[in-house]
């Protein structure tokens, strides 16, 4: 028989049924080697390993007989899925980081997945004596789509057209998005790129800026800083923190001034 490697990743199992692998050889890594083992997976976790483990109701089997199953390895140094690798405009670029160049549809996601690695630590390179930040991130082939808004305009006929970078995913005509922090929905009316007059593309993909038609009616409800997404699958997360509005800068009193000299 055949035996080829069964590398897992729980994390496919949030929110899913209770999913149970049984009659696999199952290699702990801390606590031996178990065969004919079985490991319950409950909410996206790892509940229970052995070789007799209940099954609970409703649970997705999977027969792992003649195959090994055993944790995602872990790469903690990787330059994969980075468009840019090295800043060649400076020596200390501490101010960068490997998020906003990150592209979930490079194909070295997909074969590291394929090799067992669940979970990569993106770098920079060694050309800069300081080196920007870091990204980790899990070996999911097709991430969510998100998109950060940098700028914003009212057209009488497309509505508001928002200037953005899309960090992930792929964007196309009529895809229903949403703004994160306004929580507005809207049907995509036109997309794309800046060269450098607006000129209308069929896609928008991960890396690269370009525009959007929104048909929304307000500014207010796509504003610098948030991050749109698509309504159907939206992203967990935003890509910055939402902007906090600050009231004007007000003068002291000259008491609470001679105060505070003191």
């Amino acid at each position: 028989m055949n035996r080829a490697w069964l590398f897992f990743l729980a994390a496919a199992a949030l929110a899913a049924p209770p999913t149970v692998i049984q009659n696999g050889t199952v290699m702990t890594v801390t606590k031996g080697t178990i065969k004919d083992g079985s490991i319950l997976i409950r909410d996206g976790k790892i509940a229970e390993v052995g070789q007799k483990v209940m099954v609970p109701p409703g649970a997705q089997i999977i027969d792992a007989g003649g195959q090994f199953v055993m944790p995602g390895i872990i790469d903690c140094h990787s330059h994969i899925a980075a468009e840019s690798i090295n800043e060649g405009s400076v020596s200390v670029s501490s101010m960068v980081g490997i998020e906003d160049v990150l592209n979930p549809e490079d194909i070295s996601i997909y074969r590291a997945l394929a090799g067992g690695v669940t979970t990569v630590n993106v770098l920079h390179g060694g050309a800069n004596a300081i080196g920007g930040k870091c990204t980790v991130i899990k070996t999911r082939w097709g991430k969510d789509v998100r998109g950060l808004i940098f700028d914003s305009h009212y057209d009488a006929y497309k509505g508001v057209v928002a200037y953005l970078r899309l960090a992930e995913g792929t964007l196309r005509p009529h895809d229903v998005v949403r703004l994160i922090g306004s929580g507005a929905e809207s049907e995509l009316l036109e997309l794309g790129v800046f060269r450098p007059q607006q000129v209308p593309v069929e896609r928008l993909s991960a890396g690269e800026v370009g525009y959007v038609a929104t048909g929304l009616k307000s500014v207010r409800d796509c504003q610098v800083g948030d991050t749109l997404t698509t309504a159907d699958r939206p992203a967990a997360a935003p890509l910055r923190p939402r902007l906090q509005r600050r009231s004007p800068l007000r003068p002291r009193s000259s008491a609470a001034a001679s105060g505070a000299a003191r």
